[in-house]
């Protein structure tokens, strides 16, 4: 929630600055106005000195980041090897985790460069102003002292523009150069020509050697054409890029290089061709996908459309004249002819004389050297292939160069064309309109960040009195500013009426966006035991009876241990005491295993995310082999649950322990979670954990599901004990025929909605008893408790009103 409120904040930013700078060329395009230019230059200065702010905060994210990536790598490479199977989330929980931490450094570079790029548009027309009031003689003497110093400012604005720009650029320029320098490396050497083969007077070998010249010949026109191309194609992807040196930017780039991207793209066509068509004098098989590519190349460049059509056309021109035909054959061909020829000689013992000895001799040598052109062609072949993959990954990051820089010209694009004759007061009234509705929505949205910076800092912390500094009061109900500061609610207010600012820094606040209302409750961890009502003789319940309770009572002395366990980080006071609660009873039942029931999916994926970071082993049932795992793998030490998933049949006996997450109306589900564990085949006793949050609807909840559960078991006891008392034996008996008798109502999935998101299926009528029942704390107050909180407030009032008082006179 902090990172997508900070990414919001960061928008509004550039909105806010992009405003500013739009009502600042409403101003500047007044003709009737001799002082446009200044005015407009004090609303870009304005806005320049919030980029040069946005940016500072952008750069300092991005380091502090990268700082703890780097810290966290290190720490991660020092660690010694451990098995894969100690972390329960196993190899792809690591991935996740390493995709979340590059994805928040590349949030992190995006907002960067969106900072960059409104400095640039502030820089940048600063920088223009001052050349409005450098040229306009109604303001500025030619050749004058001012002259020169406007002149001089104009120069170093631009300057620091150009600087900004780099650095926008700097990343895919560095990418393009680095494959331009590889190309430039290793595509110095051409085609080198094939020489004609010696004829040394075979004439058994005479008309071979005559297809061999043809085809020589032929590879070496090729050869030629190929250089030829692939020198020019060379020439277009070295060229530099704009701003490596002195020369300014015409907002002309990005066409240009489109244009050469065109050319480019007709010669990677064609030497494709032509490259294909020497795979065939060499091998003897034609591409067939080439030959259609270009041919449909060919016949968009007829009609005048596709890349380059006037130059294409005039390649594929060339490019046809040195086409092979199947009456040319192949240097395979040849080779496999010269092959045979040798075999025959070599095997004809019936004719065996000297001119059969000499005829094989050079059939063996011809054979010999064909070959060695054959395999050095193919091996050139190879490399031509792949030098033209570096062709198109090099156009491919120029023309991304080029995209971005043509984005930053567009973004300096004049407001009009023509200088309107009277200043547009509608478009300077809605722009100033707009101005106003986005500090508003950035004041909130920096309160709100504020305010969620403070929740991460208190759930960190150690808990302490919170002293209101106007009353020296401690509070829970209070105010948290802008700025940082926290009051209590009731002193604030007061204030408020006879002052707009912080009591403490003064700062300016507006009432209805500057603050934020806090509220502190003390975390206080709690067992508590529930009993049946039992009938007695005025027919009024006796809450403390214990003969039929459902949750039993845990003893302080293990909630103080509970307590003391630290962690590193906080995921919220729930979480933080599961967590809590699992290192214990890793320290004083060590082996045993939990599992964890919830009805919602997504709080165990946070759950999830808080054991990997507490090193708590786990496994969860969305997850492939998970439940093997926790049966097997001794590390695994907790299995998360899903009230949706199907676990029918799924037993879990080696776990001793359960938590349920939250309570439920129906008690049903959770006693399918309970019957998971406790069942036949069970030989440890299991324990049951109910969490849930006081003063909620959570606690509503909680009471309505045990009261109908005792209620059952207390129907359950009467019926088989007429004294109206229950044994222990009889108690077990009478609690596990009600549980039986519940997940036999109604089928689990009937309970549940299935949708993502969606709860148990409750009635309406346990809605509103959820929502406005009263709570068990209220209403086990006391008359006294009641008083004494009246005092302390009135005693606060009292306190605020003479602060109040003082600070008037």
């Amino acid at each position: 929630m902090i990172e997508q409120n900070d990414t919001l904040v960061r928008t509004e930013e550039r909105e806010h600055v992009l405003a500013q700078v739009l009502r600042g060329h409403i101003l500047g395009f007044a003709k009737s106005d001799t002082e446009r230019s200044r005015k407009a230059l004090d609303i870009y200065k304005d806005a320049l000195k919030q980029a040069e702010v946005f940016v500072t905060e952008a750069r300092l994210d991005v380091s502090e980041e990268e700082a703890r990536l780097k810290a966290d790598g290190s720490g991660a490479t020092n660690k010694p090897d451990v098995d894969t199977k100690t972390d329960s989330g196993s190899e792809s929980d690591s991935d996740d985790k390493d995709e979340k931490k590059s994805g928040r450094i590349a949030t992190l570079r995006k907002a960067l460069r969106s900072a960059l790029e409104v400095h640039h548009i502030c820089t940048f027309y600063v920088a223009s102003a001052y050349y409005q009031i450098k040229t306009n003689e109604d303001l500025t003497k030619p050749d004058s002292e001012e002259f020169r110093e406007l002149e001089q400012l104009e120069t170093q604005f631009y300057e620091k523009a150009k600087v900004i720009r780099k650095e926008l650029l700097q990343e895919s320029h560095s990418r393009a150069e680095k494959v331009m320098g590889k190309l430039k490396a290793h595509s110095k050497l051409p085609l080198t020509e094939i020489p004609v083969l010696d004829d040394r007077g075979g004439i058994e070998s005479r008309r071979i050697l005559e297809k061999l010249d043809g085809i020589i010949d032929s590879l070496n026109e090729q050869g030629n054409q190929l250089n030829e191309w692939r020198e020019k194609a060379i020439r277009i992807l070295l060229m530099p890029l704009v701003d490596e040196d002195d020369e300014e930017t015409t907002g002309e780039e990005y066409e240009a290089s489109t244009k050469a991207q065109d050319e480019l793209q007709a010669y990677v066509t064609l030497l494709r061709a032509i490259i294909a068509d020497r795979h065939r004098l060499l091998t003897g098989q034609s591409n067939k996908f080439i030959d259609d590519e270009t041919k449909a190349a060919q016949k968009l460049a007829k009609e005048g459309d596709g890349p380059a059509p006037e130059l294409l056309t005039e390649l594929a021109t060339k490019r046809d004249r040195l086409k092979p035909t199947d009456a040319d054959g192949s240097l395979r061909g040849i080779i496999s002819e010269a092959r045979s020829l040798a075999t025959s000689l070599q095997w004809s013992s019936e004719n065996r004389s000297q001119r059969v000895g000499v005829e094989l001799n050079i059939a063996e040598k011809q054979l010999e050297e064909t070959g060695k052109v054959f395999n050095y062609e193919t091996k050139k072949l190879a490399e031509l292939e792949k030098e033209l993959e570096t062709y198109r990954t090099c156009m491919n990051l120029r023309v991304e160069y080029y995209r971005q820089l043509q984005v930053l010209s567009d973004q300096l694009q004049p407001y009009k064309e023509e200088l309107d004759e009277e200043l547009d007061r509608d478009a300077l009234c809605a722009q100033e309109q707009k101005e106003r509705k986005t500090a508003d929505r950035l004041a909130t949205l920096k309160t709100k960040q504020r305010f969620l910076l403070h929740l991460k800092k208190e759930s960190n912390e150690q808990e302490g009195p919170r002293l209101c500094v106007i009353c020296q009061s401690d509070f829970e109900i209070g105010v948290l500013t802008v700025c940082g500061h926290q009051y209590c609610k009731e002193c604030f207010t007061i204030w408020a009426r006879q002052h707009h600012s912080c009591p403490l820094c003064k700062r300016r606040l507006n009432l209805n966006r500057d603050f934020h209302e806090i509220t502190y409750k003390p975390k206080e961890l709690r067992a508590q035991e529930e009993h049946q009502a039992t009938p007695s003789s005025d027919g009024q319940s006796s809450p403390g009876s214990g003969s039929s309770s459902i949750y039993s009572e845990l003893s302080q002395s293990t909630m103080n241990d509970i307590k003391t366990i630290d962690l590193n980080g906080s995921f919220g006071t729930k979480i933080d005491t599961l967590a809590r609660h699992m290192l214990w009873i890793r320290q004083n039942d060590p082996g045993s295993k939990s599992v964890v029931f919830s009805q919602y999916g997504d709080f165990l994926k946070v759950l999830g995310e808080a054991f990997r970071q507490f090193k708590i082993g786990f496994s969860n049932i969305a997850e492939k082999g998970s439940i093997e795992r926790f049966k097997q793998d001794p590390s695994v030490e907790c299995f998360l649950l899903d009230a949706k998933s199907d676990a029918s049949g799924l037993n879990l006996v080696n776990a001793s322990y359960v938590f349920l997450m939250e309570p439920l109306i129906n008690a049903a589900i959770e006693l399918q979670a309970i019957a998971r564990i406790h069942r036949i085949g069970q030989q440890r006793p299991t324990t049951v954990f109910m969490y849930l949050t006081v003063d909620t609807v959570e606690e509503n909840i909680y009471e309505i599901s045990v009261q109908r559960r005792l209620e059952h078991m207390a129907g359950q006891i009467k019926g088989k004990s007429r004294s109206g008392s229950a044994t222990p034996v009889l108690q077990e008996k009478v609690l596990d025929a009600a549980n039986s008798l519940e997940l036999q109502q109604a089928p689990i999935s009937k309970l549940l909605v299935q949708k993502k998101g969606g709860g148990e299926v409750v009635s309406k009528e346990d809605v509103w008893s959820c929502l406005f029942g009263d709570g068990r704390q209220r209403r086990t107050k006391g008359a006294g408790a009641a008083a004494l909180e009246m005092e302390v407030e009135v005693g606060r009032f009292l306190r605020a009103e003479a602060a109040d008082s003082r600070s008037r006179q």
